[in-house]
């Protein structure tokens, strides 16, 4: 029985930091893409105004 509630523990643990890592590659590719974005249109906007 030990066994098994140790196995769940550290199932808890590695899906809790498997969602802190996708949490921040999320954040961190949003803030790319956020920026590449930024950087497009600045490159855009004189062209048009």
């Amino acid at each position: 029985m030990p066994v098994a509630v140790r196995l769940v523990e550290v199932l808890t643990l590695i899906t809790i930091m498997g969602l802190i890592t996708c949490i921040g590659l999320s954040v961190i590719l949003a803030q790319k893409t956020l920026s590449m974005t930024i950087t497009f249109l600045e490159r855009i906007l004189p062209i048009w105004c």
